[in-house]
């Protein structure tokens, strides 16, 4: 594994607090931001980093800096369902019990701005900037858009297509997004959840417009508390969330959010994303998307402080990943300018020749910039497993995606994963031995949720008819399915009788289609399952 550091920042320090941001009066300066550590030795140690370098910056965090990791999260770790917004309490970081007395008497750490609620009987303390992190910066190119006026308007441009039509997202060129980004998926859907769905957009847009009304300057510098406005929609969302807890009075102050669950989104066209230099690049008879990082060095240094060359393409660093997840399925694509043939490693490029040491720059590019970029890639890529196996049911997904345009039906997930291993049962790999997998899409049809299960038999081990059905009330959907699956190898790939009458209900069973020229009948079939009159709770 490659070993990362941060020039800046001694090893197994921890990330105790953040302080001020600020900058020098003058256009050319950008913003960065004051931080604090605790060395392994207990010693204080203050470092200024430019805000790209927000993205790893949550609280609590070591950063061993090894070839296992950049940094590992600590804390006590508890989920929490958010309360209504409008029960959040502002307040300041010093008023908070837990937060260490030798930082107390740090004025701009004590000064920086939280959130208080309650939640699951215990009073929270979220730091403002810990949920902005979380919640938007997951790249440098998008921390520099929030400290800009209009700077998602900037660099993308968005149309509708017409009606039936899905959204178009262009980058122009020297919009300041790494192509390399564009490549991947998770970040796609982010990029389509932050820029479509407006309440979203409004709250990363109030970071600009908080900083331009609170900030002050003096003795040539302008100096800000981070703040913002959240979105409303995160009210009953649940977070997984760590930092110092206090048993005896029940208070949590919040060093990281690690897990964001079903961000609200209800935008089901497929996005596509454009750029000038989003090329395909083909070689061997074969299509490739690489996403940029190439990197073969052993030691891979961190420069938050180097300003990159733009004749370089930027590099990814490629961090343990954010948990964030979507109320609804988000499909993106892309639109490629032209082909390009892959291209060999140049003599002397120290990025693809396995050198002991490459350092990537962080800061924006500049023209007549030293070396190479590089920007961290923190997000998770929720459906990889979806795209890897969805060949194993090309006609069973292309009439999902048919039956998602009935204006009475929301597809609200499509999931293609591997059966789950069972002991001493070995069909859960087909014949050939490749994994055996199975489909689960979740529409909603006049407020009832109906689950569509298939599972791949191809291997002609046993014919098994597709199962739509509801939930009874009471019953968790994922026991449910796991049951479901487990029952299903242990029994020799048969459905669990049991199982579907005690827990499901309104279950339609789908015969499969003979042919090709019976699959207009088979989508007919679906559909009538999913729409099946509601029948009566178990109970």
């Amino acid at each position: 594994m490659q070993k990362k550091t941060i020039k800046k920042i001694p090893v197994n320090a921890k990330l105790a607090a953040l302080g001020n941001q600020f900058r020098k009066e003058r256009p050319d300066d950008f913003w960065r931001f004051a931080s604090f550590f605790t060395l392994e030795n207990g010693q204080e140690h203050k470092e200024n980093f430019d805000v790209e370098a927000l993205c790893v910056m949550a609280l609590g965090r070591t950063f061993t800096q090894d070839k296992d990791a950049l940094y590992k999260s600590g804390g006590f770790r508890r989920t929490l369902s958010l309360p209504p917004i409008e029960s959040w309490q502002d307040a300041k970081l010093g008023d908070c019990p837990r937060l260490a007395k030798r930082w107390l008497s740090y004025s701009e750490i004590a000064n920086q701005r939280c959130f208080v609620f309650t939640a699951s009987g215990m009073t929270v303390w979220l730091p403002k900037f810990e949920l902005a992190r979380k919640l938007f910066f997951h790249a440098g190119f998008i921390i520099r858009a929030a400290y800009q006026p209009n700077g998602l308007d900037m660099m993308f441009h968005l149309t509708e297509g017409e009606p039936g039509e899905g959204f178009h997202i262009f980058c122009p060129a020297g919009s300041g997004i790494p192509v390399a980004y564009l490549r991947i998926p998770a970040y796609r859907q982010f990029l389509s959840w932050l820029l479509l769905n407006k309440e979203i957009k409004a709250s990363f847009e109030s970071i600009w417009q908080c900083l331009n009304t609170e900030q002050t300057i003096t003795n040539g510098y302008c100096r800000w508390i981070f703040n913002f406005i959240p979105p409303k929609a995160l009210s009953g969302l649940e977070i997984q969330a760590q930092g110092a807890f206090d048993s005896e009075h029940n208070d949590l102050l919040v060093w990281e959010v690690s897990t964001l669950k079903e961000l609200p989104h209800n935008m089901l066209k497929a996005v596509k994303f454009s750029h000038p230099d989003l090329r395909q690049s083909v070689g061997s008879g074969k299509a490739h998307q690489g996403n940029g990082n190439n990197s073969a060095a052993e030691q891979l240094e961190i420069d938050t402080e180097r300003e990159p060359s733009q004749q370089k393409e930027r590099a990814l660093i490629e961090l343990s990943t954010d948990g964030l997840s979507y109320s609804d399925l988000i499909i993106t694509q892309i639109e490629y300018n032209r082909k390009k043939p892959i291209s060999k490693p140049k003599p002397g490029d120290e990025s693809a020749s396995g050198a002991e040491k490459v350092v990537l720059g962080t800061k924006d590019d500049v023209i007549d910039g030293d070396g190479r970029g590089g920007d961290f890639a923190v997000l998770e890529d929720t459906q990889d497993e979806t795209e890897k196996f969805k060949d194993r049911f090309t006609v069973l997904v292309e009439l999902i995606w048919q039956l998602a345009d009935d204006p009475e039906l929301q597809l609200q997930s499509l999931v293609i994963k591997p059966l789950p291993a069972v002991k001493r049962c070995h069909l859960h790999l087909k014949a050939d031995g490749s994994e055996r997998c199975y489909l689960l899409a979740k529409f909603v049809y006049k407020g009832r949720i109906r689950y569509l299960l298939e599972v791949d038999t191809s291997d002609n081990k046993r014919r098994l008819t597709t199962r739509i059905f509801s939930i009874s009330l009471g019953v968790r959907e994922a026991e449910l399915i796991t049951r479901i699956l487990t029952s299903l190898i242990k029994n020799s790939l048969r459905w669990p009788i049991s199982a579907f009458k005690t827990h499901a209900i309104s279950l339609s069973l789908i015969r499969h289609a003979l042919s090709n020229d019976h699959i207009a009948s088979w989508r007919l079939r679906i559909l009538a399952g999913i729409k099946i009159p509601r029948q009566k709770q178990k109970t």
